[in-house]
């Protein structure tokens, strides 16, 4: 389904500090990305078309995803979408852990306790610590500031990630 440039202007309202950054069209693209099924689609549903031939148009999707500011847009509103399936998320968990003889019934129930704090899952952390201080190092980079990116981390992970991106110097790689 394409937008035109106008009906997603109307749903950026609740733009993020990354959204905010872009120009109208570069977030109307940022919207199309998620809803396209290529590069090119979102640019020509963002308003990129006027004029431009196929190959133009990848090329500009191109451009627009090498983009630094598009990239933390992209990752914002990533987040934001995933913020919002939760609820679903949760629900399916609890359907899972209220069924005696749901396979992964024991999964769930300690999905749910490390989600509410209460337990950890030790299982995988080396690696999601890990590839959130890769995410936390290219914000960073892209000039957020640490204390806005570890506000909801509990402490130690904050400290772990903390540790993993500072460079010899001491300060963020």
């Amino acid at each position: 389904m394409h937008r035109g440039l106008g009906e997603l202007s109307e749903l950026m309202g609740d733009d993020g500090p990354a959204m905010r950054e872009l120009t109208v069209r570069q977030r109307a693209f940022v919207l199309a990305y998620f809803e396209a099924r290529s590069g090119a689609a979102a640019a020509r549903a963002a308003g990129y078309s006027e004029g431009a031939s196929r190959q133009n148009l990848k090329v500009m999707a191109y451009e627009l995803l090498r983009n630094a500011k598009v990239k933390a847009a992209i990752l914002e509103v990533a987040r934001g979408r995933y913020v919002g399936l939760l609820p679903k998320a949760m629900s399916v968990q609890e359907e899972i852990m209220n069924d005696p003889k749901h396979r992964d019934r024991f999964k769930a129930a300690q999905h749910i306790a490390a989600a509410a704090g209460i337990a950890q899952v030790v299982e995988h952390r080396h690696e999601h610590v890990l590839r959130v201080s890769e995410q936390f190092a290219e914000l960073i980079r892209l000039g957020r500031k640490p204390e806005e990116i570890l506000m909801n981390l509990p402490e130690a992970e904050k400290q772990a990630v903390l540790d993993l991106v500072k460079g010899k110097d001491g300060g963020y790689s």
